[in-house]
Parts: C-alpha cells; sequence; structure tokens
C-alpha cells in the first residue's frame, strides 16, 4: 500500500483515460515497451484503454476463462481502493465531497503532500 506514483496536475473533472494518456508515467511505460522491456504491467479498471503494459477486465467476460480473469483482476486491485480510503481517512480534506478551495496548482502539491506523508507515516 506504497503511492509510487502521484499525478494531481488535472482537476477531478477530467476522465482517468485522459490522465493516464497525457501522464509521464504512461509515456515511460510506452517507451519501455517500445524498447523491448515487455514485463511490466499496470492494472487499471474498465475506463482505461488496453495496452500492452496496462492490463483492464473484459468489460463482458464472454467465458470461464475471462470471467475468472475478470474477477482475479478485481481482487488484485482492491488494494488500491483500501489504499485510497486510508489516504482519504488520514487526510480529511482531499475527500471529494469536501473538495480543496485553492487552485488547481496548490491544490495538486497539497494532494502531492499528502501521498508523501501518508506513505512516510505508514512505515
Amino acid at each position: 500500500m506504497v503511492i509510487t506514483y502521484v499525478d494531481a496536475r488535472h482537476p477531478g473533472a477530467n476522465h482517468d483515460a485522459f490522465i493516464w494518456k497525457h501522464s509521464t508515467a504512461e509515456q515511460m511505460l510506452n517507451s519501455d515497451f517500445n524498447n523491448g522491456k515487455i514485463n511490466t504491467w499496470l492494472l487499471g479498471d474498465s475506463g482505461y484503454p488496453l495496452e500492452p503494459y496496462l492490463m483492464t477486465p473484459f468489460r463482458l467476460p464472454g467465458d470461464e476463462i475471462q470471467r475468472r480473469f475478470s474477477d482475479r483482476h478485481a481482487k488484485a486491485r482492491n488494494i488500491i481502493g483500501r489504499c485510497f480510503g486510508v489516504l482519504k481517512n488520514k487526510f480529511r480534506c482531499i475527500i471529494s465531497s469536501r473538495g480543496l478551495q485553492y487552485s488547481t496548482e496548490k491544490a495538486s502539491k497539497v494532494i502531492n503532500a499528502c501521498c508523501e506523508l501518508r506513505n512516510v507515516y505508514f512505515f
């Protein structure tokens, strides 16, 4: 449950896939893949595009193998949801219903600081 990458530059109205497409993480993984490093994968929900380095679940599993894959994929992703829950519980200011009443730049810095402090506090 360690946060290794944060991209809080975009306001909440942007779709996850848009943020992913414009992230340095996506650019780095794409470059690594194109240079032969093919043994790195991330797990994303069905809102993300399927990439050689980004596994997403089947939207409509057609058979038992696809259902099992999607089931295990969801179980593996549960830790991400738990991590976000712990982060928001520790730093209540970032709960979406409250909203950060700052400029996008300052809100981004607050979120980055919360993630960093959460990692330090966790260990």
